[in-house]
């Protein structure tokens, strides 16, 4: 033990103010990784602070939407059945996601800015399969005001995916503009500039 002690003296000696505190910071956030209590929200943190835009289309960009696939149902908070359908003709942002899901959390601030943006002008579509109570005390914590809904999980296979978070823009001719598979930074100006294109489209039909 004192042989440890010892060296680690020497090896702090040499070693700078800055150097001393970024080695504790990383040892601490090493420990609070390792605590299940604080493994989601420290890891959910990092992605945040590393997010960037969606980088552009994909292989699924251009592609449509069926009357079959509108007629996808899920359920809102209260327990009302609603389909895609009472949305159709609208600009969609669809987001699949889970409150256990760190990259989901970490996205999670960026969208509800984009709710605070366009309010009504755009449909938010949040849609989880977990259990509605655990959804709304996650919500309310965090102060989201975000549209929540719970899918039985019979999701169309357009929108199908193995993992989350999933996100989608559809326009209003029900195209899907973009595809997003992992967290993304939402209210970045790419982003708001896809959206203002498809608002306009719509105001002008």
């Amino acid at each position: 033990m004192n042989k440890i002690l010892e060296r680690l003296k020497k090896y702090y000696k040499k070693k700078s103010i800055v150097s001393i505190i970024f080695d504790v910071l990383f040892y601490v956030l090493i420990i609070l990784i390792i605590i299940p209590g604080t493994r989601t929200q420290v890891v959910s943190t990092i992605k945040r602070i590393t997010l960037i835009p969606p980088l552009g289309l994909n292989s699924d960009s251009g592609k449509k939407i069926s009357e079959a696939d509108y007629q996808w149902s899920f359920q809102e908070m209260n327990g009302q059945t609603i389909n895609l359908e009472k949305m159709k003709g609208e600009v969609i942002f669809l987001n699949f996601w889970a409150t256990w899901c760190p990259p989901c959390i970490a996205e999670m601030p960026s969208i509800e800015k984009l709710h605070e943006k366009y309010g009504n002008k755009i449909k938010i579509v949040l849609v989880s399969q977990e259990n509605p109570q655990t959804v709304t005390t996650f919500l309310k914590k965090n102060g989201y005001t975000l549209p929540t809904y719970i899918s039985d999980g019979s999701v169309p296979e357009i929108f199908k995916s193995r993992s989350i978070p999933t996100s989608f823009l559809i326009s209003p001719d029900g195209k899907i503009v973009l595809k997003k598979k992992g967290a993304a930074k939402w209210n970045s100006k790419k982003v708001e500039r896809l959206i203002d294109k498809m608002i306009a489209q719509k105001e002008n039909r």
